[in-house]
């Protein structure tokens, strides 16, 4: 005797307690591109800020921070860094300045030094 079993697929059910969470582009910048410095999460947090204000394009924001996850995944921060002023320049947006020496004893080597 041969039994036929027969079972629907059924799509995966969502509620409101088991929706997947959106990241805020804050953490998500300050954690994929392993931004460890307080300079570092200034620089990201304005980043946001201009987002917010509509002179950066959310889309841009995300084409770098990927391309720059890409381009160096230890340590992506750097080329976001260098890839979003050049795009921001661009756009006649200022940026500010994010140190990438590290200090040592809370002295910055001279500028000579430091490229």
């Amino acid at each position: 005797m041969t039994q036929h079993v027969f079972a629907q697929i059924t799509p995966t059910r969502t509620t409101a307690g088991t929706a997947q969470s959106v990241v805020r582009l804050e953490d998500q910048l300050i954690n994929g591109l392993r931004a460890t410095r307080e300079e570092q999460q200034a620089f990201l947090k304005s980043v946001v800020v201009l987002s917010e204000q509509g002179k950066l394009d959310k889309r841009l924001i995300n084409a770098i921070y990927v391309w720059s996850r890409r381009r160096q995944p230890l340590y992506p921060f750097p080329f976001f860094e260098r890839g979003l002023r050049i795009e921001a320049q661009k756009r006649g947006i200022a940026l500010p300045v994010v140190n990438l020496v590290q200090r040592v004893g809370g002295v910055t080597p001279p500028l000579s030094m430091a490229r």
